[in-house]
This record gives structure tokens, C-alpha cells and sequence, in this order.
């Protein structure tokens, strides 16, 4: 295998590893039983002063099974380049629990 083919697969192999290890830490299990809910919310430009959109956490699981948190399919208002997460609560066996 050529040197410039070898690099390239391991520097493949290594952005896979680092996005798998930056999702998995995205979730924030916090104490097994409780995964922090996160809102995306978009604004209309970098001084993220005006919100313009949002797309609303949505819990997962529960009731016996693993409890994940995800979004929603759908955006309300405008989604733009401009956003950032906020956490608006936790995903726990029980239900949703909202700040």
C-alpha cells in the first residue's frame, strides 16, 4: 500500500473515531439514568442577538429500553448558518424533565 493511501485511511479512521467519541459525549448521560435535551436555535446572523428559528429536542426511549435524546425533523422559523445548543432539560425514565 503506497504511503500517501495508508495516511489518508488513517486519517479517515481517525475523524471517524473523533466524531463517534463527540456524539457520544453530546448525550450526557448524568447519573445512568438522565440525558441532557438540547435546543437548536438559530439566529439571523454571527451576533446571535436576534433568534430566528428553533428546532426543539425530542426525547427517546425510556420505559425499560436506553434513553437517548435527538431533535425534531422539523425546524420552526428560519434555519440559518448562525446557531447554537441550548439546554432546556433532561430525557429521564419518567419522562421529560424541563428547566
Amino acid at each position: 500500500m503506497k504511503t500517501s493511501l495508508r495516511l489518508s485511511v488513517i486519517a479517515a479512521v481517525t475523524l471517524g473515531v473523533a466524531s463517534l467519541t463527540s456524539t457520544a459525549s453530546s448525550a450526557q448521560i448524568i447519573g445512568g439514568n438522565r440525558v441532557a435535551l438540547y435546543d437548536v436555535v438559530y439566529y439571523s446572523d454571527a451576533s446571535k442577538t436576534t433568534e430566528v428559528g428553533r428546532n426543539y429536542g425530542v426525547c427517546y426511549g425510556g420505559w425499560g429500553t436506553p434513553i437517548w435524546a435527538g431533535s425534531s425533523e422539523f425546524t420552526s422559523g428560519q434555519q440559518t448558518a448562525f446557531h447554537s445548543q441550548e439546554h432546556v432539560g433532561w430525557c429521564t425514565p419518567e419522562g421529560i424533565e424541563y428547566f
